[in-house]
């Protein structure tokens, strides 16, 4: 039994580990329980976690939900101009057709266009893959000695990603609008800052009376809209939003007759999407008001993906091309433990 004293004994806990892990007899296989460990140097569990954090965040371990602590296996580093191919991995080939969904479609093919530029830059080349979701095909591709992957899903592909990270491999992950709490390469857009901006936007310009037409309750978005509210100190209650789960500028427009015909002192409503505020425009100017006096917000700006988006929406831009370019230079960093916040963009027209 390992005996550490009592002052710094996180510290001296992580310094007997370095020396265990040295001995190379775990490497790429499991490593001690917690159980164990606690045991073994006489230690609280609280001790032991922040002991560990440093190996964590070194890269040296990693934990699998449910199947415990791994060593990450020790290999040769290559260097970056020798990763020549960037395989992006998504779950079906149809979401870059344009009529499968017009703002998915938007979305990805300025994601893919970002990854293509930056992997020419490197003197590489793209393959868009789709692989199922449990087969075997992943683990022969990942034999190809120059390879790096880019995967546009976290939930569908834990497991391939979950072997990236145990081989070494190179890899970034696109974590869409919320952070994975994991220490993992990821690229994340924060969506709830678009809605914030664009709710402030609202605020700054007089407007205190504001509802909110978005997908669902606790969403990124719906989140940004609460929180732009309650920092200016005004109330959004309940009835003042709408949560829709068709994305469509019909749904919107129903639900935002709805909700001004109820609501007279209302004068403005910021709306999750484009396609959401484009409907919500046509019902405030069927029910008898005008805008900008009654002001209208989208986010995404994705007027390119609709014929029939009117160009003088205000809405907030998301930089989906630029991260597609911060996908493939996080694939070829040798830093383990690399997170990039996209931040939005917001772009007043006259619809505010």
């Amino acid at each position: 039994m390992a005996v550490i004293q009592n002052s710094c004994k996180h510290e001296q806990l992580t310094a007997l580990l370095r020396e265990e892990l040295k001995t190379g007899h775990f490497s790429g296989n499991r490593f001690h329980t917690i159980k164990y460990l606690m045991e073994h140097y006489q230690v609280s569990q609280a001790t032991l976690t922040r002991a560990m954090v440093p190996l964590f965040d070194e890269g040296v371990l990693y934990s699998v939900p449910g199947k415990g602590t791994f060593v990450r296996e020790k290999q040769q580093k290559r260097p970056h101009s020798d990763l020549q191919m960037i395989f992006c991995v998504v779950s079906c080939q149809e979401v870059f057709h344009r009529d499968y969904n017009p703002g998915t479609w938007f979305a990805l093919q300025d994601i893919f266009s970002g990854i293509a530029k930056s992997t020419g830059e490197h003197g590489g080349s793209v393959n868009l893959i789709t692989i199922p979701s449990d087969g075997p095909e992943f683990r022969h591709l990942a034999t190809m000695p120059n390879a790096a992957f880019i995967f546009l899903e976290y939930d569908r592909f834990e497991a391939q990603i979950e072997y990236c990270i145990k081989k070494n491999l190179s890899y970034a992950i696109y974590a869409k609008h919320h952070k994975l709490t994991r220490n993992i390469k990821q690229v994340w857009l924060d969506t709830e800052q678009a809605q914030y901006d664009a709710v402030s936007h609202l605020i700054a310009r007089g407007h205190r009376q504001i509802g909110f037409i978005g997908d669902k309750r606790n969403s990124s978005r719906h989140k940004g809209f609460c929180a732009a509210m309650r920092d200016a100190g005004l109330s959004c209650p309940l009835s003042r939003m709408a949560f829709l789960p068709d994305g469509d500028d019909e749904s919107a427009y129903q639900a935002a007759m709805k909700m001004i015909a109820a609501d007279p002192e209302l004068t403005a409503i910021a709306c999750s999407t484009d396609l959401r505020a484009l409907g919500v425009m046509q019902a405030v100017e069927d029910s008898g008001r005008r805008i900008p006096a009654f002001a209208v917000t989208g986010i995404d700006d994705v007027g390119r993906a609709y014929y029939d988006l009117p160009e003088n929406m205000t809405t907030v831009h998301l930089p989906f091309k630029e991260i597609g370019e911060a996908l493939v230079n996080m694939a070829y960093s040798e830093d383990k433990s690399l997170c990039i916040r996209m931040a939005p963009a917001l772009v007043v027209r006259q619809t505010s």
